[in-house]
């Protein structure tokens, strides 16, 4: 399934979001994870912004990882700024839904929210977050469960108010 959405961004810019769903082990909320790559670019400052998001299988995500990083195996996500100049940001990220469905268990959550992480981790690298040294993992961990909940926070309004 192939799903191409672009949302607009703040009034003096445009955040597109373009969504490639190539698996089948996940269903993916395309509404959900355009909103929150969106909140995620625009918090950062970017007011003009392409960012392309691929959710594969393990198969697919272990040939970029060998491809662009030489290790030939399964990893969670992976992300590319392609371009970043001054308020625009253009960038792609790729996430594992394979991974995510046979991880989700040991950390007692949904898959879909797993998945979910794994393209908020990317969506925050390429908005500059690192997570290579234990102060700044930190961070970034902190802003994935901020942008977790502001998603919780949502849809829970969205059953309670249709």
């Amino acid at each position: 399934m192939n799903v191409d959405k672009k949302e607009p961004g703040s009034a003096d810019g445009v955040i597109d979001v373009h969504i490639n769903d190539e698996q089948q082990h996940i269903t993916l909320d395309h509404e959900v994870v355009t909103a929150v790559v969106r909140a995620i670019v625009a918090d950062a400052g970017y007011t003009q912004a392409e960012i392309g998001i691929a959710v594969v299988d393990d198969e697919r995500i272990a040939q970029l990882h060998g491809e662009y990083l030489d290790d030939p195996t399964p990893t969670d996500t992976m992300s590319w700024v392609l371009e970043a100049d001054g308020d625009r940001l253009e960038g792609e990220v790729v996430a594992s839904a394979e991974t995510a469905a046979g991880r989700a268990p040991e950390f007692n959550q949904p898959a879909e929210r797993e998945l979910l992480l794994y393209i908020i981790h990317g969506t925050l690298h390429l908005v500059g977050y690192d997570d290579r040294q234990p102060e700044s993992r930190a961070t970034m961990q902190e802003q994935e469960q901020r942008y977790l909940e502001q998603v919780s926070d949502e849809q829970t309004r969205k059953r309670t108010n249709p």
